[in-house]
């Protein structure tokens, strides 16, 4: 009796995984697949997005960005953010930001940094292109 269970359930566990219908589209099937969301051109840039505190006491904030580390001083540019939030179109890599707050008389720095990246996936005969802006945290708290 317990051999009958046994295989009556196996039985029913195949049959239920038989039985699915896939959810999503699979990129093997390439006579009906979507490209509405495969960017076949390679990216050559993405956005870097900074986050400054901006509010009645401070009105600006100078900052420097990076091509890599801070400690390399490898500067791009300086500009002055005057909004708390500005962005930046750069090539793919990785940068830092210093920001530069002045606060009673004190000066306090901000240091974020991070890398842009951009990947691929080859669908059938496409090669489709994904890229991540990169957001920096330079607030204070």
């Amino acid at each position: 009796m317990r051999k009958i269970f046994i295989y009556g359930f196996l039985l029913a566990i195949i049959i239920s995984f038989s039985t699915c219908k896939k959810t999503h589209q699979s990129p093997d099937d390439c006579s009906n697949y979507d490209y509405h969301d495969c960017n076949t051109l390679e990216p050559t840039n993405s956005s870097l997005k900074m986050s400054f505190s901006l509010n009645s006491q401070i009105h600006s904030v100078p900052f420097v960005i990076y091509k890599g580390n801070v400690e390399d001083n490898s500067v791009l540019y300086h500009d002055t953010a005057f909004a708390s939030e500005v962005i930046y179109s750069l090539d793919f890599g990785s940068y830092s930001v210093k920001a530069e707050y002045h606060i009673n008389g004190k000066t306090i720095y901000a240091i974020d940094g991070g890398k842009m990246i951009k990947w691929s996936n080859n669908v059938c005969d496409s090669t489709c292109w994904s890229a991540d802006s990169l957001s920096l945290d330079l607030r204070i708290h």
